[in-house]
């Protein structure tokens, strides 16, 4: 177990003055401390020399980019649990896939991410970053007396249950699918999701996002997934006091099936005479 009562540490890599002004501003307000970069090369310095919880970082900067940065730091044992978070413009979206692709757990867009949405991901990238180095283990912070009821399920859970999940953070970008979900949307187990293009989920997100503000008072409803008849749930993801910070949806696969069979169910079994092994 470990002590978290340290507000945690967030080191802020971006070659803009003004920029890095900002942000260090907000995540100042937000209870952290805050080390700052000017480029590529003082941010792997800083992050070996600092170990700070969490990397917010800018792509494209001089000496070293962000992406190259970000792959260095995750090559060490020493930083490789670092989660890093990479600041980009609308514009640059090729960088941020080759940025998960290099080991980013997340993006901030420029200029359009409110203060609270870059707390909010500061806030969930620091505590996966506490669970990367102590596991189960760690104590996270406390988050006041309601959250004292509140149940914390590893991640690893949802691949013992029978239905398929997916997390959508609130720029629509899938974050998580289960072993379920995958195999319903034809995804490899390896494939990072948050490299696939949204427009593989736009039907199931209309759908879900039009069922969900509907009157329907069916808990599931059903989809057409590539002629597989499913039924799907979207559900609010929120974080206590951030309100909403992503979609989950849970998806039903089809009913399989199969010939009834009485010893399966429990059911005793009308025993006839046994015939003998051998006539008379």
């Amino acid at each position: 177990m470990i002590d978290t009562e340290h507000p945690g540490r967030i080191l802020v890599v971006e070659d803009s003055r003004t920029e890095r002004k900002i942000l260090s501003s907000i995540i100042q307000k937000g209870g952290y401390e805050v080390v700052t970069a000017e480029d590529g090369i003082g941010g792997l310095e800083t992050a070996i020399t600092q170990k700070p919880d969490v990397i917010l970082s800018d792509i494209v900067m001089p000496r070293l980019t962000g992406i190259e940065m970000c792959r260095m730091l995750k090559s060490r044992d020493d930083t490789r649990h670092i989660p890093v978070v990479f600041i980009s413009a609308l514009d640059n979206m090729d960088q941020v896939v080759k940025g998960l692709e290099a080991g980013a757990s997340d993006y901030l867009s420029k200029h359009l991410d409110s203060a609270q949405q870059v707390l909010d991901i500061v806030q969930v990238n620091y505590f996966q970053s506490l669970r990367n180095q102590f596991g189960d283990g760690a104590v996270l912070p406390d988050q006041g007396e309601e959250s004292q009821d509140k149940i914390f399920l590893s991640i690893d859970c949802l691949e013992l249950v029978s239905f398929g999940v997916i997390a959508f953070s609130l720029r629509q970008v899938p974050i998580y699918m289960n072993s379920v979900a995958r195999g319903l949307f034809g995804i490899a187990p390896d494939l990072d999701v948050r490299t696939l293009n949204p427009d593989v989920f736009e039907g199931l997100m209309q759908v879900g996002v039009a069922m969900y503000f509907s009157n329907v008072e069916r808990f599931f409803h059903p989809f057409d997934l590539k002629g597989q008849s499913i039924e799907i749930r979207m559900e609010e993801i929120q974080v206590e006091g951030k309100g909403i910070t992503g979609l989950l949806f849970l998806l039903k696969p089809p009913v399989e099936k199969v010939a009834y069979n009485p010893e399966v169910a429990g059911e005793e079994v009308a025993q006839g005479p046994e015939e003998p092994l051998l006539p008379d």
